[in-house]
């Protein structure tokens, strides 16, 4: 190391960076001085125009301007409608918000009205099972009561004839009892007539207590022929009276009448 010769030091050129790619080089023959910038480009980012260079940045912004420059109405209407976009923009935002808030309510809400609406169903289908089984049943009951009801009208047919044939007898038996009634009141009227002759042709009764015992026998004894040989000539109320005063007869122990009958 002691040996080593020193190094000659020679001119050192400053290194030039683009300000474009940023690119190192080492002379200015490889680079520009931009007239605009006063910045270092590579040839490969410069232009001249004229005798005057530009890098390309500069060149840029001046295309930029000069565009700018001659629409600048339309930018400015651009830009207008662009802050309008914007602002429907954020509105529309806004409004999707809310919107997706509503959605989600509606959807918490679709979702409780499906369980409700699940389960109102189900108790329907209850319902509906409930009804058809009480139907079937219904249906059979229905039958059972048709069978019912035949022989029930069988049996009132049955019962109408006996009753038409019962009103017929009841009939019968109420004209025969008119007869009957008839008949009765005609032998009551009789025997009423009768009561009242014999009252009036036999007041046995008058006399019973008044005659004698012998007088009361021969009385007794001689009382039906007397009756009928006296019913068809006399109207005599004392029939029996004429039979007590007719002559008297002594018994044969010869015992005197001693009858009260005047």
């Amino acid at each position: 190391m002691e040996n080593e010769k020193p190094k000659k030091k020679g001119n050192t050129t400053p290194a030039i960076t683009c300000s474009v790619c940023e690119t190192i080089h080492s002379s200015m023959k490889s680079a520009i001085l931009c007239v605009s910038c006063d910045n270092h480009a590579c040839k490969h980012h410069s232009k001249n125009i004229g005798s005057l260079f530009f890098c390309d940045t500069c060149i840029k912004n001046e295309i930029k301007s000069e565009v700018l420059t001659q629409h600048s109405l339309d930018i400015k209407k651009l830009k207008q409608e662009l802050k309008s976009y914007s602002d429907r923009e954020e509105a529309m935002i806004k409004e999707i918000h809310t919107k997706t808030k509503i959605i989600s309510d509606l959807e918490e809400q679709l979702s409780l009205k499906l369980k409700e609406n699940d389960k109102i169903i189900e108790n329907l289908n209850n319902q509906i099972a409930s009804t058809i089984s009480k139907k079937e049943y219904d249906e059979d009951q229905y039958i059972i009561l048709q069978d019912e009801k035949g022989e029930l009208e069988e049996n009132l047919s049955e019962m109408f004839k006996k009753l038409t044939t019962g009103k017929v007898s009841i009939t019968k038996a109420e004209r025969e009892k008119k007869v009957f009634d008839k008949h009765i009141i005609d032998l009551e009227n009789k025997g009423k007539d009768l009561i009242d002759r014999c009252n009036e042709t036999i007041p046995y009764r008058r006399i019973r207590n008044t005659a004698c015992i012998k007088c009361h026998v021969k009385i007794k004894a001689s009382l039906k022929d007397d009756i009928i040989a006296a019913l068809s000539t006399s109207k005599s109320s004392s029939l029996i009276e004429s039979v007590v005063n007719s002559p008297r007869v002594k018994v044969r122990d010869n015992t005197p009448c001693i009858c009260r009958v005047t």
